[in-house]
Parts: C-alpha cells; sequence; structure tokens
C-alpha cells in the first residue's frame, strides 16, 4: 500500500501521505481521545515504508489546533523525516498556520527547536 489516507474529524487531522509522490500532510484539528492509537497507525506505516522512500518529500502541516499530547507525537514523526534526509532524501517541512494564530505559529516554532530538520514557517495566507 503506497497511500495512507485517514479522513479527519473534529478532534483529528486528515492525513495524507503518498509514497510515489513523496506527498504527506496534516491538516485540521489534532486532539484525539486516544493520541497513542491515533498516530501509532502513522508511525508503523512511516517506519516499515521508510526504506521504500527515493526522492524528494514534502512534508506539509496545516492545523487549525494542536493539543499537547499529539505535539509529542509531530515530534517523532518529524524523527522519521530527520533520519530520511540523513539518508540522504531531499525532505522539504512546511508548517502554515492563520494570520491571527499566534499559537499555532509558536508550536512550529518550538519544532525547530526540538528537531533537525528545516521547517519552512508560514501565514496560510502567504502560503505557497
Amino acid at each position: 500500500m503506497s497511500e495512507l489516507k485517514i479522513e479527519g474529524t473534529e478532534k483529528t487531522p486528515t492525513v495524507y501521505f503518498n509514497l510515489e509522490e513523496g506527498a504527506f500532510s496534516f491538516y485540521g484539528n489534532s486532539m484525539p481521545e486516544t493520541p497513542s492509537v491515533f498516530y501509532s497507525q502513522i508511525l508503523s506505516w512511516l517506519n516499515t515504508r521508510q526504506p521504500q522512500f527515493n526522492g524528494s518529500i514534502n512534508l506539509q502541516f496545516d492545523f487549525d489546533y494542536l493539543d499537547s499530547p499529539s505535539f509529542g507525537y509531530i515530534v517523532e514523526v518529524l524523527r522519521v523525516f530527520e533520519r530520511m534526509e540523513g539518508a540522504n532524501e531531499n525532505v522539504s517541512v512546511r508548517w502554515t498556520f492563520a494570520a491571527d494564530d499566534v499559537d499555532t505559529a509558536e508550536v512550529g516554532k518550538d519544532l525547530l527547536e526540538l528537531c533537525d530538520i528545516p521547517i519552512s514557517i508560514l501565514e496560510r495566507e502567504n502560503a505557497i
């Protein structure tokens, strides 16, 4: 299976991963009642397919809300992509937020400090 699609709900983000296109995205809210269950399926999919990645990888985060437990899992997701970048994959990470959403912008800045991977932090209205 070269794709992972998870439809979002009020409490969980929409997730779309396409191995062949190198396209990975999260958007919406992330405050699942059991974040370990929600994010374990994503991490498992990534970890089992990591050797199959070949070429450029574009990772997009566009959260309206991200709770603290989800933040920890996003760091884990980014760690997987850090390993890919270390294996000479070209990884591009974009963190977009609404212009009036200071909290989500700060979360992106926190990720920059915690992760050893370049992250572009952009206001949603200015995102390309």
